[in-house]
């Protein structure tokens, strides 16, 4: 938010990239679905897309600026893309 206020943009994105590789773990991917969702329902009161459903972008979100450096005229997303770079093994 600072850095759109900053440079004059009408729109912020927070995105959230997840890179699946062959060693990426699946406790750990669930994990982190947990903690998006749980930031989602903490900050924004509201609960974002299932994880089943990459890409998302949801907004924009009630954001409380303090009217500097965190304006509250920026319009906030908040998106989701995953990318999986896992070999794939013909069986």
């Amino acid at each position: 938010m600072a850095a759109a206020v900053e440079h004059g943009a009408a729109n912020a994105v927070f995105l959230v990239h997840e890179f699946v590789t062959d060693e990426t773990a699946g406790a750990l991917r669930q994990r982190n679905a947990r903690d998006l969702h749980g930031f989602g329902l903490t900050v924004f009161d509201l609960e974002f897309p299932s994880t089943a459903e990459v890409p998302w972008c949801v907004g924009p979100l009630g954001f409380a600026g303090n009217g500097e450096r965190l304006s509250s005229k920026v319009k906030l997303y908040v998106a989701k893309a995953t990318t999986d770079w896992r070999s794939r093994r013909e069986t």
